[in-house]
């Protein structure tokens, strides 16, 4: 499911996204948000090793608003919904070109 957003952190837009492809309705973006912090939550031993935080504290910070994702919460899509996630960026060059990266 690709993924397009303006700043490659914005989990707000990743979230509608996946609901968009999920739901069919971007409006259920909250219940992705909620689902994948809830599962990391579950998991928090295996999620633990990836951030430099507590992870409980990590994951109660990352639930607020405007609170930019990574890529241990694209992780928790893809494991959680089965799902890929493709993630464009704009690359720093002159020439406009994209990266490309694939989370499965």
């Amino acid at each position: 499911m690709p993924c397009s957003c303006l700043t490659p952190l914005c989990l707000v837009t990743r979230a509608a996204t996946v609901a968009e492809q999920i739901y069919g309705d971007q409006s259920y973006h909250d219940v992705i948000r909620s689902s994948v912090f809830d599962y990391m939550e579950k998991n928090a031993d295996y999620y633990s090793q990836y951030v430099t935080e507590d992870i409980h504290a990590y994951i109660a910070r990352k639930r607020q608003d405007r609170v930019f994702g990574n890529q241990v919460e694209i992780q928790a899509i893809t494991e959680l919904y089965g799902r890929p996630v493709e993630v464009y960026a704009p690359e720093h060059s002159s020439n406009g070109t994209y990266t490309h990266n694939t989370c499965e």
